[in-house]
């Protein structure tokens, strides 16, 4: 169960296994072995896997078919509720804005919403591959 939905979340989030191995400090041929089943992760990577993908060790593991803990499931990641929210913090942040190459006021509310917790996650994934 554990390698199936590893692989799933995997490509959920758009991530080879080169990469999601980068993440946590693996080899790609790990995380491979992980999918098949050839391995288990220990608890401290499978930890890292939960954190990474927004959901829960007993998800991972087949424990539960709820991928999100109660508290994922509150709200947007980092608390924002409201795109006005949302854009106020990202114009305050002029590094972020500095590598925007669009409009951000041609995409809709509920694009913005999107692309903001977007790089707040892709922010969150570079602390965990960093965290030492």
């Amino acid at each position: 169960m554990l390698g199936k939905r590893l692989k799933k979340l995997r490509e959920q989030f758009g991530y080879t296994q080169q990469q999601l191995a980068d993440l946590v400090s693996l080899s790609q041929q790990t995380i491979g072995h992980y999918e098949v089943g050839r391995a288990d992760p220990d608890i401290d990577t499978l930890k890292l896997f939960a954190d990474i993908f927004g959901t829960t060790a007993d998800y991972l593991l087949g424990r539960t078919d709820l991928k999100n803990s109660t508290a994922c499931e509150n709200g947007p990641p980092f608390g924002f509720t409201s795109p006005k929210e949302i854009v106020e913090f990202i114009l305050t942040q002029n590094i972020i804005m500095d590598f925007i190459e669009f409009d951000t006021n041609k995409l809709s509310d509920d694009e913005v919403k999107e692309l903001v917790n977007e790089l707040l996650n892709l922010l969150k994934l570079l602390s965990y591959k960093y965290k030492r």
